[in-house]
């Protein structure tokens, strides 16, 4: 944990501080005129350079393409940051104001709090830039005149009235000849072994000393003309590092967007190594991030992502082609479970002499073989945990179950790609079903095998619930398939306990009950086109399911489609839509690992587009909500009041947001029937609030009665998010609520039924109090509904631990 953290702190902070200070026009007078400040900075020129934004933006890309939870934790401690005020945070600027107050000179004491307010305001503004994944806030706070004349008066009196950008830049960032602050703790870390890197990570006053020496050696150069400007004005780098420890303490956000920054940091700088066996079958890799090789005791592990069946991959990085000619996959590095490193990768077999020549068959690994070789593994694992500390021991069981993931995945593919013929322009698949049934057998075996291993050590065997058995049809050149399971093939998965299967196509995964069938399964994927004026990121996909030779259109556990989405998406944007005609109607769809899934209780044609909803009446809350209103709509999550209306301040009914519960977690339902006198079914929230009613996430008012209309308070909307998290992600309750509570001087006006509820949305930050009051019986306004389903929609079960 500790090593994400310092990570970050020396290799991040410069760059990402940089990139809001090191572009400032400091031209504006603003109140420099009333503060006595009037000449201009030199070099006003075009905000940033675009070398020097592309330094920065490779890590935010790097973390949009990753897990969104992280997009959300970074967001988290961005809103922490924006929500520090002068009044209560004020002082968290003191070791750095109290060296500079007095050779500011001001006439009266309003004048010197104007000003310091000033710098603070700018300070955190440059904090919360630090966490904005999108980068959407720079050029606001570029061009504030009340930020840029502070800085401008902080230079003049430090004796450099003509600062200029590429001064800061060289500060901060460097120039080729000098490190500047980046460059310096690149050098320092680089200069430092591995035993005293672990000392570093091991101890918090060495970590501090480090960061301390490394921000004072740039601060005392006053070869550095940023450098001379504090030395002038007597600014230490023990008063920046004091400053900056001030804000830290005030913050509790800043653990989980560290982790995520470091993951994305890591990912974009991640290069990788290959060494290829002389013929051509196996490719083993490892990874350098910024000139350092990454050991093999690292906790990095390695799996395919997708790709041919003949191609294999081991969780230490060796990819193998056992049988074939070629063969291409999508490989992947993760660390902390998140992923860091992606390619695409092809072997190609080559022949390596001997007389014969051609290629070499190999046979590929058994059940018994790879059940061998995760044995030997896991062995491996169990004579460390003995002797390993908390922290050691957490990773080594993660390290087991990414072990045994990656050995199911060996066994749970069945390739249809070679059993297809072509009709009429369709791609229909004759399987083997005594093969199949084989297959399955052998997935079962190693299945059980596995979670035995993985109960031994207390391990998560729910790790394993992704290695869905799987048919991969291959790669099609025609825009229609068809795939036919028999009974036999469905009982068979039945009966080994497969309760879900995967079919891969056309890039699609879908993931399908098995039990929702009982008879021969017909299932039909046609590619169609896409209707004027609509530009899909998908083709547009038209879904059928016959069973028992009838077709079947609604189902009581719905199918789950993943769509594959290109990395250059904005996951706040991206929908699946439902096509109706030249029209379509958002759906929503949870993105992760470069696909949207979204649940469905019936087909009809569906495709996936960036929906960018907008709102001419959101000034009011844009600051804290607008984004989450937005997303929200996008997704078709909520909807506006009228067209470019969203009404942000009215208040919202339970009926309204229960069906906002419902769309943003995918609990849509057939089967449900109605539970109360006041909710018909002919109502547009019927089904909205029967399924609630039916998966536990409301419960009525009164006994029959729902209230569908009455508006929704607080601390209901708490519960009633709570509930659907733990529906929906597994969440579970906090463990002390009282203490909990205790944070609100009004708790005891939240009813009995609804603490859990509201201690577990307070304590995750779903939804926050005000000026130490929760307000649970408050109205609930549209948009603190579409802020709590926003940032439920981030939420992991990895914060509860």
């Amino acid at each position: 944990m500790e090593l994400r953290k310092t990570a970050i702190s020396v290799g991040l902070a410069a760059a990402l501080l940089a990139t809001t200070l090191g572009g400032f026009p400091l031209s504006d007078k603003g109140i420099a005129a009333k503060f006595g400040a009037g000449t201009a900075y030199a070099a006003d020129a075009a905000f940033p350079s675009d070398a020097f934004l592309a330094r920065l933006q490779k890590v935010h890309d790097a973390l949009l393409l990753g897990d969104p939870a992280d997009v959300q934790d970074v967001r988290n401690l961005r809103s922490e940051i924006d929500g520090l005020t002068f009044a209560a945070n004020g002082s968290l600027i003191d070791p750095v104001w109290n060296k500079i107050v007095d050779k500011l000179n001001f006439v009266n004491t309003e004048d010197e709090a104007h000003f310091k307010e000033s710098l603070f305001k700018f300070l955190k503004a440059v904090g919360t830039i630090m966490y904005d994944p999108n980068l959407e806030d720079l050029e606001a706070i570029r061009s504030n005149p009340e930020y840029r004349s502070a800085i401008q008066l902080l230079a003049e009196i430090g004796g450099q009235p003509n600062l200029t950008i590429d001064q800061i830049l060289t500060f901060l960032l460097g120039n080729g000849t000098k490190p500047g602050l980046e460059g310096t703790f690149r050098n320092h870390l680089a200069a430092k072994s591995d035993s005293q890197l672990v000392v570093i990570v091991a101890s918090e006053t060495e970590r501090n000393a480090f960061i301390g020496n490394v921000i004072n050696s740039v601060v005392t150069d006053t070869s550095y003309d940023v450098s001379a400007i504090l030395g002038n004005l007597g600014v230490t780098g023990g008063d920046i590092n004091a400053s900056i420890a001030n804000f830290r303490a005030a913050l509790t956000k800043e653990g989980p967007a560290f982790n995520a920054l470091l993951v994305a940091y890591i990912r974009s700088e991640a290069q990788e190594k290959v060494v290829v066996s002389s013929d051509g079958r196996t490719h083993t890799y490892t990874l350098n991030v910024l000139g350092r090789d990454v050991p093999a005791s690292a906790p990095i592990t390695w799996s395919k992502k997708n790709g041919d069946t003949s191609v294999n991959v081991t969780v230490n990085g060796i990819v193998t082609l056992p049988s074939g000619t070629t063969g291409t996959a999508v490989i992947e590095a993760m660390f902390l479970n998140k992923v860091i490193f992606s390619k695409q990768v092809t072997l190609t077999a080559v022949s390596t002499g001997g007389g014969g020549g051609g290629v070499i068959i190999v046979t590929p690994p058994t059940v018994d073989g790879i059940l061998e070789q995760f044995n030997k593994d896991f062995a491996d694992i169990q004579s460390k945990l003995a002797s390993a500390d908390d922290a050691t021991k957490a990773a080594l069981i993660k390290q087991a179950e990414a072990l045994a993931l990656a050995a199911l995945e060996k066994v749970n593919t069945y390739d249809l790609s070679k059993s297809v013929k072509v009709e009429g322009g369709k791609a229909i698949f004759e399987p083997d079903v005594d093969d199949i049934i084989k297959k399955i057998n052998a997935f079962e075996a190693t299945l059980a095998a596995l979670v035995a291993k993985l109960t031994s050590i207390g391990g998560n065997i729910s790790v394993l619930d992704s290695a869905y058995f799987t048919f991969d049809l291959g790669n099609i050149a025609v825009d229609s398939t068809e795939l036919p399971l028999s009974k036999n093939v469905l009982d068979a998965l039945d009966s080994a306990s497969i309760s879900k299967i995967k079919v891969k196509v056309y890039g699609l995964n879908i993931i399908t009950p098995v039990k929702e069938f009982t008879e021969d399964l017909d299932l039909t994927v046609n590619k169609l086109p896409a209707p004027s004026g609509l530009n899909p990121l998908t083709p547009v996909f038209e879904f059928g399911v016959k069973t028992g030779g009838v077709q079947k259109n609604t189902f009581s556990d719905p199918i789950h489609i993943q769509f594959p989405i290109p990395s250059t998406a904005n996951p706040d944007l991206v929908t699946v839509v439902r096509l109706e005609g030249n029209s379509y109607t958002p759906v929503g769809g949870d993105v992760n690992g470069g696909y949207i899934e979204e649940s469905f209780p019936h087909f009809s044609p569906y495709t996936v587009i960036e929906n960018k909803a907008t709102f001419r009446d959101l000034e009011s809350v844009r600051a804290w909500a607008g984004k989450a209103i937005e997303a929200a709509a996008s997704k078709g999550i909520t909807e506006g009041m009228a067209p470019g209306i969203f009404g942000p301040n009215e208040r919202i009914t339970r009926a309204e947001f229960a069906k906002m519960v419902v769309r943003a977690f995918n609990l849509e339902l057939n089967d449900a029937v109605e539970q109360f006198e006041d909710v018909k079914g002919n109502e547009w929230f019927a089904p909205y609030v029967q399924v609630a009613y039916q998966t536990g996430i409301i419960n009525g008012r009164a006994p029959g009665k729902f209230e569908p209309n009455a508006r929704i308070t607080r601390a209901e909307m708490a519960t009633m998010i709570t509930r659907a998290l733990k529906v929906a992600k597994g969440a579970v309750d906090v463990k002390d609520v009282a203490s909990e509570l205790a944070k609100f001087t009004d708790s005891t006006g939240v009813h009995l039924s609804l603490r859990s509820g509201v201690a577990f949305a307070a304590n995750h930050e779903l939804i926050v109090g005000n000026k130490g009051k929760f307000l649970p019986t408050a109205d609930a306004t549209r948009a603190e509904a579409a802020v709590i389903i926003y940032r439920s929609l981030g939420f992991t079960t990895e914060e509860q631990m």
